[in-house]
């Protein structure tokens, strides 16, 4: 991840990147998308 500073790209802090992931979700359309054996 980065973060734009001034048209420039630096790394994002791991602080910055903890509170991205926060806001990060995942939706899945069928219920079982990997069946158990």
């Amino acid at each position: 991840m980065a973060r734009r500073e001034q048209w420039s790209l630096k790394p994002a802090s791991e602080a910055h990147l903890r509170e991205m992931r926060r806001s990060i979700g995942m939706v899945f359309q069928q219920f079982n998308l990997f069946p158990t054996p």
